[in-house]
């Protein structure tokens, strides 16, 4: 399987960043801690989905900022046609909206200088 890497990183606080891995998927990240910086990578499995196929995002959320960033909640979308399977990230809960089709999750604390929490989401 080919892989894709999207990078992108921001200076956030008390505020959202957005990144997206392709066409079908808008994942943001909220904090309402000051002085944050992520650094944000998404490998993606497979670049194009086939019918019966399936899908496989991994996230790396990094904090290089000099402090840890508190009750950070990590949100994803699919468009039509993309099906949710499951998302994991250590313990955390993903809840998800099949109405609206968006994930959602609260990551609790990354901690600052490079601290890392990792979500693996798959899709059909």
């Amino acid at each position: 399987m080919a892989e894709t890497a999207i990078n992108n990183s921001a200076n956030i606080g008390g505020a959202s960043f957005s990144i997206a891995a392709d066409k079908n998927q808008n994942i943001t990240i909220f904090t309402e801690t000051d002085g944050v910086q992520f650094n944000v990578t998404i490998t993606q499995s497979n670049f194009k989905l086939f019918v019966g196929k399936s899908l496989t995002y991994t996230i790396i959320i990094q904090n290089n900022g000099p402090v840890d960033a508190s009750e950070v909640k990590f949100r994803d979308y699919f468009t039509k046609g993309i099906k949710y399977v499951v998302a994991t990230s250590g313990d955390t809960v993903f809840y998800y909206d099949a109405k609206s089709k968006t994930i959602e999750a609260n990551l609790g604390t990354i901690r600052g200088n490079g601290g890392i929490v990792v979500v693996t989401i798959k899709a059909n």
